[in-house]
């Protein structure tokens, strides 16, 4: 195990191979789940686990996630929906907001997210979240027509 995610006091703390560990804000939680595969570069501020456990699995806490040997992250209790959440809140705009920014239909709007031709959009909830600078897809049929 490279990182093992751990809830203890209320509290996430994140084990680190090198035998540190931290607290696991929201900086740290963003790290291990975008860049879980390099975890051999975690380093923990926050003092040692191994002063107090012999090997990372054996420390007190409920595991919620870990890094497996091979640099896998592997999700038991997801922790990363308000990461997910601020997100969606805060980069992406609804199919409403997109179509009037540009003075186009919600319906066309829709058909190209399901047609996959706005990049980074997203079905969340059964809902369309679309990345805020994501730009209109030029319209298909024009596509090689030259003017």
């Amino acid at each position: 195990m490279k990182a093992r995610l751990i809830a203890r006091y209320r509290k996430l703390f994140l084990l680190c191979s090198d035998g540190t560990i931290e607290e696991a804000d929201n900086g740290v939680l963003k790290k291990l789940f975008v860049g879980f595969s390099g975890a051999e570069h975690f380093r923990g501020k926050d003092g040692r686990w191994d002063a107090k456990s012999a090997t990372m699995d054996t420390y007190s806490g409920k595991t919620v996630a870990w890094v497996d040997d091979d640099g896998k992250l592997v999700i038991v209790e997801n922790v990363f929906i308000p990461l997910v959440q601020s997100v969606v809140e805060e980069d992406y705009v609804t199919v409403q907001e997109y179509a009037a920014e540009h003075s186009k239909s919600e319906t066309l709007i829709k058909r190209l997210c399901r047609e996959e031709r706005i990049p980074g959009a997203v079905k969340k909830s059964g809902k369309w979240f679309i990345p805020r600078l994501s730009p209109l897809p030029p319209d298909a049929r024009y596509a090689g027509v030259e003017k």
